[in-house]
């Protein structure tokens, strides 16, 4: 994009620079009409803490929301020491504008000689379109902690907060645009200028 501007300034012929515009416009819409969002699966904000006594299962809620106007299919995988005593879907479809709570679920055996805490990470993965050359996947990551408890305890509300929001993709996303109108306007703005 900048060396075609570049060029542009370099060219001495009314009509290249006219043909140079209108490839520079050209680009630009491309570009903007090509932005997909990427903040279109958010979470609920926090790790999750699951207190587990040996013998017994626990569970916490994760959140997630689908912010398209689409059903999405996330797909769910987990690394960590928690792995093994960790419980969760593998795939769900999410439909448009949809908040829901998954249910994570933990298993302590009653012959258990671990470590008191275990941790993971679940990962939500939504993967982007494959219709053109680039894919866009969007991939969430939240933190587990996996108390393991050695005597039974009453159990602990660990319900989610709030959903979070992601701001810094919009804020890159607008700004690109409102650069890229600017050049358009600014290119206008000279071509009317040498009328």
């Amino acid at each position: 994009m900048y060396s075609c501007i570049y060029r542009r300034k370099n060219l001495k012929n009314k009509m290249e620079r006219k043909q140079m515009d209108k490839r520079i416009i050209l680009l630009l819409i491309v570009l903007i009409l090509s932005m997909e969002s990427v903040s279109a699966l958010q979470q609920t904000v926090g790790a999750l803490y699951l207190n587990t006594s040996v013998g017994n299962s626990s569970s916490v809620q994760y959140g997630l929301k689908n912010e398209e106007n689409i059903s999405v299919t996330v797909k769910f995988n987990m690394t960590g020491t928690a792995t093994p005593y960790i419980e969760y879907p593998k795939e769900l479809t999410l439909e448009p504008n949809q908040f829901i709570y998954i249910k994570i679920n933990s298993t302590i055996p009653s012959v258990y000689n671990g470590s008191d805490t275990l941790n993971g990470t679940i990962y939500a993965l939504k993967e982007g379109s494959k219709d053109g050359q680039v894919q866009l996947n969007i991939r969430l990551g939240k933190k587990i902690q996996l108390n393991v408890l050695r005597s039974v305890v009453k159990d602990i509300d660990t319900t989610p907060l709030k959903v979070s929001t992601n701001i810094d993709s919009f804020m890159i996303f607008g700004g690109f645009v409102f650069i890229s109108l600017i050049i358009i306007v600014i290119l206008i703005m000279k071509k009317k200028s040498k009328k």
